[in-house]
């Protein structure tokens, strides 16, 4: 019997702190490459490098505290704290 590809995905989920960082980065490489603002792609980094910095789980902090949590972090606001709880919960940046 082969295993289902979401089961798989599942298994690593919620993501760790270097998990979703590098696939913040990528995000940001990937905004980068359309022209997007680039104070997004900044923002983009700068959320990257503080979820790699953080002490605990990014994952416990928003469980613990929510979105509100995230958006204490610091370079975190409103739309990459959504971003970052959906990336943290699913494995996809929405």
């Amino acid at each position: 019997m082969v295993a289902s590809p979401l089961a798989a995905r599942t298994d690593r989920l919620p993501l760790d702190n270097d998990a979703a960082a590098r696939r913040v980065e990528q995000a940001a490489r990937m905004l980068e490459s359309q022209d997007a603002n680039l104070y997004r792609v900044r923002a983009y980094r700068t959320a990257a490098q503080t979820v790699r910095e953080l002490d605990r789980p990014a994952v416990e902090i928003l469980r613990e505290g929510g979105r509100a949590a995230l958006r204490e972090l610091r370079g975190i606001g409103d739309r990459l704290a959504v971003t970052i709880e959906q990336l943290l919960l699913t494995g996809h940046i929405p």
